[in-house]
């Protein structure tokens, strides 16, 4: 063996490899696999029964006809004519419609799969805890389904799903978190008792804590995957048209929707996705979706032709301008739906019809109303490298990698008598870490996502997964590689560390979206100066390091005669 391959045989790569990801795929049937269970938290938008199952002689108006007509042709303890967002969610990636945990827990209903999830969403249903409420003088609050509650509801679960942390990690990175939307409620039982908006304003940061709060413990658990809704236009809904009617028509918009409600959304959902933008700095290895009900169903409201709805008023409701009385609802004797569900908007003049819940959902999933998009993290938690052919030359079926067998990475593993380099995401013992960890994710950028963001293109969300936020996984790593200055010069001083290719991407994302060439020249310096910048930190952390070795093109040279 030439002494340059023996003075390589222990070697620690920093491997930053970039591969296009592939085109969004179209909403259909079962048109992403990524995922093989859905666990949700929420209220009466994505309650599939818990409310039901809570009481021996449910009584809520939702449990009653015409509730169900449309899709089930009864009442499905949802609170709608049909499908909700949840159900069209789970009909995309191809899972049953989810079960209510208070109707497995009770014995109600048939035994859990763990492939399929578990919906802890309750009708009713607050981000914050009842007493918070009651502090306040609210004192119409019905449940104390709370989210902490759904969250222990949760933890309660986690011996029937996984036994272990290497077992719960490997379920939740292949499940999708839908936290909410959650928070609605706990403006409108204020808004019901007509407590003043700069009353209600002051709610907003405790609802977002108590998000945030489930957000890091579900992650901490091992969830990866996280879809966070924001709230619908408020302003637009037969329950507070009705309720705050006035003869100041300043106070509409043109689609007659109370402006001052809607903006007070809007400042809510924007607070909420700077909370979301501070989480995605905190957990970089975490998929952290903004779902955008508001936008994806203002357009119906404001364009109610375009879309084959008639406008504000209630499907099912029973007087007024709107169709809605609050002391007659949907679901009590006497009072009957409109013949044409899928001709409103609004079903009970609080929830919406299952026509509006799947041209939301649609929205959502196939973009532009989530952030980022979740067709894009669909597509990039199951591109075509993770299904056959890829793989099929070398290891006979696919392996991660975007080829059909081994990558530039591996021959040079090879090389140096080296096994594969395991990823950095999936090593689990010390054997990888002496042999060299790989932290290259495809689809990866140079540049953080937020420099494509305010550029306006459509980028991946594996752009999460920046070279910065690569080389913080190494940094993160290097306390179990070494512990002295010593150790550290022993083990990287025989190390090599590729940095690269990167950069692909930073010119795709644009070229994409079909950016003059001449507009991409004006990129090149600043991805160049974070690989300089990638440069110069390892150089400091390897200042210890006497001897930096390079691969040369006579080992390359050398490595290739071999084969022949």
């Amino acid at each position: 063996m030439p002494a340059y391959q023996q003075r390589w045989s222990t070697v620690t790569l920093l491997v930053i490899t970039i591969i296009i990801a592939s085109t969004t795929p179209l909403l259909t049937t079962a048109a992403c696999s990524s995922y093989s269970s859905i666990f949700s938290f929420g209220d009466s938008v994505a309650d599939t029964g818990n409310l039901y199952f809570s009481s021996h002689q449910p009584s809520h108006h939702c449990f009653f006809p015409p509730y169900g007509q449309t899709y089930f042709h009864h009442p499905s303890n949802r609170c709608s004519n049909g499908r909700l967002v949840i159900d069209f969610i789970a009909e995309w990636l191809g899972i049953p419609m989810l079960k209510p945990y208070l109707g497995i827990k009770n014995g109600e209903m048939e035994d859990l799969s763990v492939n399929e999830g578990v919906n802890f969403a309750v009708i009713g249903a607050t981000a914050l805890e009842g007493s918070f409420f009651e502090e306040k003088g609210i004192l119409n609050v019905p449940t104390n389904y709370s989210l902490k509650v759904q969250l222990n509801w949760f933890k309660d679960l986690l011996p029937t799903l996984c036994n272990s942390s290497k077992s719960c990690h490997e379920v939740f990175g292949n499940s999708l978190f839908l936290v909410g939307e959650i928070g609605g409620n706990d403006f409108n039982y204020p808004l019901y008792l007509q407590k003043s908006i700069a009353e209600i304003k002051t709610y907003v940061p405790h609802v977002i804590n108590a998000i945030t709060s489930t957000i890091n413990e579900l992650i901490d658990l091992g969830a990866t995957n996280l879809m966070v809704p924001g709230n619908f236009p408020l302003g637009c809904f037969a329950v507070y048209l009705t309720q705050y009617e006035t003869t100041d028509k300043n106070q509409y918009d043109s689609a007659g929707c109370l402006m001052w409600l809607n903006e007070f959304t809007e400042f809510y959902n924007q607070k909420l996705q700077h909370e979301l933008d501070r989480l995605r700095g905190i957990h970089p290895h975490a998929n952290i979706i903004y779902a955008d009900y508001y936008n994806a169903a203002l357009p119906l409201y404001h364009h109610p032709k375009k879309f084959g709805f008639t406008g504000l008023k209630s499907c099912c409701g029973k007087g007024g301008p709107y169709n809605y009385n609050a002391s007659e609802p949907c679901g009590n004797p006497g009072v009957i739906a409109c013949d044409d569900p899928s001709k409103y908007i609004s079903w009970d003049g609080i929830h919406l019809t299952e026509a509006a819940y799947r041209l939301i959902a649609d929205g959502i999933i196939k973009g532009p109303f989530s952030v980022p998009q979740f067709s894009t993290l669909c597509s990039m938690n199951s591109p075509n490298c993770l299904l056959p052919p890829y793989g099929e030359t070398h290891f006979h079926h696919p392996t991660g990698r975007c080829s059909d067998g081994r990558l530039i990475i591996d021959f040079i593993a090879e090389f140096f008598g080296l096994p594969y380099v395991k990823p950095y995401l999936g090593f689990k013992d010390r054997e990888v870490e002496e042999h060299g960890v790989n932290f290259a994710v495809a689809g990866a950028s140079a540049l953080n996502r937020s420099f494509f963001e305010e550029k306006g293109f459509t980028v991946e969300v594996t752009a999460n997964y920046s070279l910065m936020v690569q080389l913080d996984w190494f940094k993160e790593l290097l306390p179990s590689l070494c512990n002295s200055s010593s150790s550290c010069k022993e083990v990287l001083g025989s190390s090599l560390f590729i940095v690269g290719e990167i950069g692909g991407n930073d010119y795709g994302f644009p070229l994409f979206d079909k950016n003059a060439i001449g507009d991409l020249i004006t990129y090149v310096p600043p991805v160049i100066s974070v690989i300089t910048s990638a440069v110069k930190d390892l150089e400091i952390l390897l200042k210890y390091v006497v001897e930096v070795e390079v691969l040369t093109i006579t080992m390359i040279r050398h490595y290739v005669e071999t084969q022949k």
